[in-house]
């Protein structure tokens, strides 16, 4: 399975998250706790009005000026009172407590939406979705299973934005408590709308680890038809459907069972190769990685030979291999003959930190 070549993008180091999860946002619990009282306010103007044109024989327009000063405390005078018949005073009297009963209930709606912290959580809800909104480069993750918890590690290990798509509360609680600040949205990962809010478009990449193969393939569909370029990666539970999977539009099929079953025979057969690989694996402290770097077009040591850049006296990482640009193919540890150009990638493993100091050396422009 040979990688497709994709677009690089810079990735910001972090960004603003709150505790989210909940089936309904703030902002849904706002409108109908507020929508009825509004409505009753209403209904109770109406009938205000109703009432004065029937009562006191009012016109329309009297009946609203009455009306409006009556609901907004200012209060007839006592000549405009003395005016009144015994009924309008009644009617009066009944409108008087009618509105001041759901002014009172809606002040207290207000009230108690603030001290609960749904207001907090609105305004926190509309910054993390203006934050998603300006993220390029990110990398979408849906799902729950714990292979999507141990890739969120990874990736924010290594400081790579990340928006998690998920409908599953107790796992997004879970989360939260293990990693703290995370961006979130809440919904069906299969919904092309949940999708885009995620700001998919403009991502990376995908991460698949749904439930089931039938979920993920429907992911892997949705996704492709929404960002043709995008790079997904899925994970698939039985090894029959890696196939489906790529024929749908994965990029890359992981296989849980198919990758286990390798390395338990590889151990058996391989140990002290195996313990030399989990030294690029291993989590929790600064190791070696294969890393990825591409080569800038207009630097400096492009058409330059592996022998003339002097990778490894530079930042003392090894060059495992490379591919040129456009081609799918790679070249298993190059000679020092081979001439570099903007676009290819060279494969290198080593730290983090001399990764840095070879894209600051392959950064240099040559001159004009």
């Amino acid at each position: 399975m040979s990688p497709s070549p994709r677009r690089d993008a810079g990735f910001a180091s972090s960004y603003f998250a709150d505790r989210f999860g909940q089936r309904r946002s703030g902002v849904d619990e706002l409108f109908p706790a507020l929508l009825r009282p509004m409505l009753v306010l209403i209904l109770v103007f109406l009938s205000g009005v109703l009432g004065y044109i029937l009562v006191e024989d009012q016109s329309i327009l009297e009946a609203v000026y009455t009306t409006t000063i009556i609901l907004s405390t200012v209060g007839l005078g006592a000549s405009r009172l003395s005016d009144l018949s015994h009924g309008g005073m009644v009617f009066t009297v009944i409108l008087i407590w009618g509105g001041v009963g759901t002014v009172a209930y809606i002040l207290t709606q207000v009230v108690g939406f603030v001290v609960s912290g749904e207001l907090n959580m609105v305004v926190r809800a509309r910054r993390m979705e203006r934050v998603i909104g300006s993220l390029h480069g990110h990398v979408v993750l849906c799902g729950a299973e714990e292979s999507a918890e141990q890739a969120l590690a990874e990736l924010r290990d290594r400081d790579v934005p990340v928006v998690i798509v998920c409908d599953d509360t107790e796992h997004l609680s879970h989360v939260r408590t293990r990693f703290g600040e995370v961006l979130v949205v809440d919904g069906p990962p299969t919904d092309a709308d949940t999708l885009n809010r995620a700001n998919v478009t403009a991502a990376k990449a995908l991460l698949a680890c749904l439930d089931t193969d039938a979920e993920t393939l429907f992911l892997v569909l949705t996704a492709r038809e929404l960002a043709p370029e995008l790079l997904i990666v899925a994970q698939a539970s039985d090894p029959d459907s890696v196939q489906k999977l790529r024929k749908v539009g994965a990029d890359h099929v992981v296989a849980p069972e198919l990758i286990a079953g390798t390395r338990m025979a590889s151990v058996a057969l391989r140990p002290t190769a195996l313990a030399f690989l989990d030294v690029l694996t291993k989590p929790g402290e600064e190791a070696l990685r294969l890393e990825e770097v591409v080569i800038p077009d207009g630097s400096r040591w492009s058409g330059q030979t592996l022998a003339e850049v002097k990778i490894p006296s530079h930042t003392n990482l090894l060059v495992m291999g490379m591919r040129r640009k456009d081609v799918d193919t790679f070249v298993f540890n190059p000679s020092a003959k081979e001439k570099l150009q903007g676009g290819d990638s060279l494969i290198v493993l080593g730290t983090t930190e001399q990764r840095g100091k070879l894209e600051t050396l392959l950064a240099e422009e040559g001159s004009s």
